[in-house]
């Protein structure tokens, strides 16, 4: 793969990535089409002891496909909890290959973020393994709409559940997915991807990090992630659902069915840096460890690089580029980076407060711009799409960009604490605490004064000792440091920013 980079302005920070290469238009479900058509029979997913072709996959995605259009004739939405079962991506494009708009559901949501993401995207059914159907009733009771579900059908493996939603949103004719932000900057919203989006998402992360038919994937997640996903089936590759508790068990699992790619989320791989056990462990097949969301430590990154021998990479995007901009690959690595875009993929530094993206000087600290094929179509917002405006795509990340090409974020744009010219970052603070030896996790907030305004920086760390005292840390730019038993998390991993704020000021966390 040639994966050059160029600078159109030199001296700016404005770096370009090879472009993806011309296809002719196609669905998302082709990607499963094409593996039936390089080998139907071999294995496409293992998980635990059961194991399915791509051959089995393609039979339950056009039963799938068929039960929709009987049970829920017409374009909407369909919704797909995104348990981690061998069944998910044969449901995924089941629900394409019908014609509707598939929206994964994160199953490990609570009750009132399920209830506010169904109403969001308004779906007409829900589709649900029978591992996590009792599961989904229970939440759905909990949030009083349990007659929501208008009747339940049994599918391969599952249920399709016809819900009452009221009118259909009005989506693009090329939509062919919906995803969920974290939430961990305010309410989740629904972000639609045309099937251009999804399919250079697929390419974009399979050619960044050589995913090959030879190869297998790993999922060290408590979910299924598309873009893992679909990137291993353009590649044809094996997948391994590797998802145990313990992050060493999936480590180990990963290798002995000789995985060659493991992803998984930093708060995991911080906790498997921090094994006692991981120091002995030794691996023959995998090649490297991805990691996005949010930001890897770097000692934790320095920890499993030196144990493993392999390279452990850093990711970045947003649901809003279709979950990937930019990543540290072979040529275009160095702790503390995410790397360099992706391919198709520009990437501009302007002005904090600038409206457009004029790029500032290499190295400038500043907003990061992208633009490429992976911009969202827009929010679903109310009963149509908001798109964004044309071309560069503010995302609302500070970062810098380096005279080789390799972005660095530093922060969010609305976390940064401004005080004139000054301008102070809680994630920059962060790092310097978490690069202490007595500490073992560690967040800083800027909380709110009554105008919205970060006007201070409160710290929270887990010590490695357990102890309950504050240890001897670098503390220059904070106005409080707390020591807890364990940082609040969102279910997808990501410090609860909210409910640090809200314990910072002395309230009770948000529900």
């Amino acid at each position: 793969m040639n994966d050059t980079m160029r600078w159109p302005a030199t001296g700016c920070s404005w770096v370009v990535a090879q472009p993806l290469p011309d296809r002719h238009p196609v669905t998302v479900d082709t990607l499963l089409t094409e593996a039936v058509r390089g080998g139907a029979d071999r294995p496409a997913v293992q998980g635990g002891t059961a194991t399915m072709t791509f051959r089995a996959w393609d039979d339950v995605a056009s039963s799938v496909a068929r039960a929709l259009r009987t049970a829920a004739p017409g374009r909407g939405v369909v919704g797909l909890l995104a348990d981690l079962s061998p069944v998910f991506p044969a449901y995924y494009y089941g629900v394409i290959r019908s014609g509707n708009v598939v929206a994964p559901i994160n199953p490990l949501l609570p009750a009132p973020a399920v209830a506010h993401v169904l109403r969001l995207a308004m779906p007409s059914a829900v589709l649900v393994t029978h591992e996590g159907l009792d599961a989904l009733r229970a939440k759905l009771s909990r949030q009083g709409l349990a007659d929501l579900i208008q009747d339940e059908l049994p599918i391969d493996h599952g249920a399709l559940l016809r819900l009452r939603t009221g009118a259909r949103p009005e989506l693009p004719d090329d939509t062919a997915a919906l995803m969920f932000t974290s939430g961990s900057t305010g309410r989740a919203k629904a972000v639609a991807y045309s099937h251009r989006n999804v399919l250079a998402n697929a390419e974009q992360l399979m050619a960044a990090h050589d995913i090959t038919a030879a190869g297998a994937l790993a999922h060290s997640r408590p979910i299924f992630y598309p873009m893992h996903m679909n990137a291993s089936v353009l590649a044809g590759a094996r997948q391994v659902l590797a998802g145990q508790a313990r992050v060493l068990d999936s480590v180990l699992a990963a290798e002995a069915t000789a995985a060659t790619h493991l992803y998984s989320l930093p708060v995991r791989l911080e906790q498997l840096a921090a094994d006692p056990a991981f120091g002995s462990v030794r691996v023959r097949h995998l090649r490297m460890i991805g990691s996005g969301s949010t930001a890897l430590s770097a000692k934790a990154a320095v920890r499993i690089g030196s144990t493993l021998d392999i390279p452990c990479w850093q990711g970045y995007g947003l649901s809003e580029t279709t979950s990937l901009v930019s990543t540290e690959r072979t040529g275009y690595q160095r702790i503390g980076s995410v790397g360099a875009p992706v391919r198709g993929v520009a990437v501009r530094i302007a002005g904090l407060d600038d409206a457009a993206a004029e790029p500032v000087p290499v190295g400038t600290a500043g907003q990061v711009w992208v633009a490429g094929p992976n911009i969202m179509q827009g929010y679903l917002d109310g009963s149509g799409v908001a798109a964004p405006a044309p071309d560069w795509f503010p995302t609302g990340d500070y970062g810098t960009v380096s005279a080789d090409g390799l972005l660095t974020v530093i922060d969010r744009v609305g976390d940064l604490v401004r005080s004139g010219d000054e301008v102070v970052s809680p994630s920059s603070v962060r790092r310097g605490l978490e690069a202490h030896p007595e500490v073992a996790e560690c967040a800083v907030v800027g909380v709110p004064a009554a105008d919205g305004t970060p006007v201070r920086l409160a710290g929270f760390v887990r010590t490695t000792t357990g102890s309950a005292a504050t240890p001897d840390l670098p503390t220059t730019d904070l106005d409080s440091l707390t020591v807890l038993e364990s940082l609040p998390r969102l279910p997808n991993g990501k410090v609860d920013q909210a409910a640090l704020v809200a314990l910072a000021q002395h309230k009770r966390p948000p529900a």
